[in-house]
């Protein structure tokens, strides 16, 4: 694994998904993606992915919400950022977790 910082990306469009992941490798990111809430919760309490940021779209259908994923301290060492996506919107919310 390289040094760059790991994003989890949680979007249910997987087209949207992949122009994401596409972005932020052009960044230098790293991305791990998943298409729900719930997947997002496990992918963070598992700790493999050892994702440190979060980029969610704020409506991911039935289930958790974006917002609610933001909010929760789901890995051990915490999220350090969190970015939320709206679709009507192309503004982007950062957030800091502390």
């Amino acid at each position: 694994m390289s040094n760059a910082l790991r994003v989890l990306v949680v979007e249910d469009e997987a087209l949207i998904c992949s122009f994401i992941e596409d972005a932020l490798s052009d960044g230098g990111f790293e991305a791990c993606s998943v298409h729900s809430g719930e997947a997002a919760m496990s992918t963070f309490r598992d700790g493999r992915k050892q994702c440190r940021a979060l980029l969610t779209d704020v409506n991911l259908g039935d289930g958790i919400s974006g917002w609610e994923l933001a909010r929760m301290r789901l890995y051990p060492g915490g999220v350090r950022k969190a970015v939320l996506r709206r679709r009507r919107s192309s503004r982007m919310l950062p957030e800091l977790l502390m």
